[in-house]
This record gives structure tokens, C-alpha cells and sequence, in this order.
């Protein structure tokens, strides 16, 4: 997955689609990131 940052509190997550682009699946705070990185072990 990608993750790109919206701002000072505001995360994303996309995950790659084809060849041809991202989908953005997820919008969430920093601490919401962190905590989903976290339950992958990343």
C-alpha cells in the first residue's frame, strides 16, 4: 500500500491498481494511521 499525508493531521492509504494508478482507500488521522501500522506490525 501507499500512505501519503494530508496536512499536519490527516493521512491516506491507497493501494495500486493496474499499472495505470492508486486507489485511495482509507482517510484518517495521524494517531489512526499509526495505530493501523502498528496492528500490521509495520
Amino acid at each position: 500500500y501507499w500512505s501519503l499525508r494530508i496536512g499536519e493531521n490527516t493521512r491516506a492509504l491507497g493501494v495500486e491498481v493496474d499499472e495505470k494508478g492508486l486507489l485511495w482507500c482509507w482517510i484518517g488521522s495521524h494517531a489512526e494511521y499509526d495505530s493501523f501500522c502498528e496492528s500490521l506490525g509495520t
